[in-house]
């Protein structure tokens, strides 16, 4: 969770706070940037602040290291502590199938098609076969690369970029995913557990439109009660996504709920059953 030393608890770092609660991350570190700006009664102001902030969140315990990119202090502090933190973290299964949302998309010459992910779920080995979905387009593997460097294959938990064949640039955008099997299907309705944020400010009215993130995806869609017409902050009710382009959710996946206008966090949950 990373907080600016010389501005401090903003609106910004609240909504941050409030997606790592609905994601239901359990372990983090809060990072104040920018230490060079600020003298040492004002950093501790703010780390002050922080812990404040965190209380009674999975990151009220967590970590606060001080460090500026400028200067390069505390970066060393920095990298020990995720050390620290990723060294208390299991390791998640590899025999699953392999899941990758899509967050860039670029043409490399020598290379070709080239997707970025951090790899959900299984592993992704060269010469493979997914899928591309919402479109339903195979795709093979040509290179896989984790961090810059070259390997056979990347798993679970790891930052990935595939070279593709049989794929061009245009056909693949942000928010798409590479899937192995065809245990995910894309879809429209998915039957969800909707909680309200506490500070969401009002009360949300069934079939509102919304802003539906999942992955690296944002889908628009309208989000329908069903126990009741209204919802109070910090209540939650079973719902239907109704969205206007198929999402490719599985059961358990945790989502974030947006305004669809203005665009701000209200919620998430956790999807029950894709519906169809």
């Amino acid at each position: 969770l990373v907080i600016a030393a010389d501005e401090g608890v903003m609106p910004q770092t609240r909504e941050h706070l409030a997606i790592v609660q609905m994601l239901h991350v359990a372990r983090g570190i809060v990072v104040l940037t920018k230490r060079d700006l600020v003298d040492a009664d004002w950093a501790a102001m703010v780390a002050r602040d922080a812990r404040e902030l965190v209380k009674g969140t999975a990151l009220e315990h967590a970590p606060i290291v001080e460090c500026s990119a400028t200067t390069g202090e505390g970066v060393d502090a920095l990298l020990a502590t995720l050390d620290r933190e990723l060294a208390q973290v299991g390791e998640r299964a590899a025999n699953d199938a392999a899941r990758l949302p899509v967050d860039r998309v670029f043409t490399m010459e020598g290379f070709g098609t080239v997707v970025t992910g951090t790899l959900w779920r299984g592993r992704i080995a060269t010469g493979d076969t997914l899928t591309l979905l919402p479109g339903a387009h195979d795709v093979r593997v040509r290179r896989v690369q984790v961090h810059g460097d070259t390997v056979d294959a990347a798993f679970a938990g790891q930052r990935t970029a595939l070279a593709l064949h049989g794929v061009e640039k245009s056909q693949i955008e942000r928010g798409d995913w590479l899937v192995a099997g065809d245990a995910l299907k894309p879809s429209r309705l998915l039957d969800v557990r909707f909680e309200l944020l506490v500070d969401a400010g009002r009360e949300f009215k069934s079939e509102s439109r919304v802003r539906f993130h999942l992955g690296a995806s944002e889908l628009i869609g309208r989000l329908v009660l069903l126990e009741g017409k209204a919802l109070a902050p910090g209540e939650s009710a079973l719902a239907q996504l109704r969205l206007e382009t198929p999402a490719v959710a599985a059961r358990g996946d945790r989502f974030v709920i947006r305004n669809w206008s203005p665009s701000r966090t209200i919620g998430g949950g956790v999807v029950i059953e894709p519906v169809g």
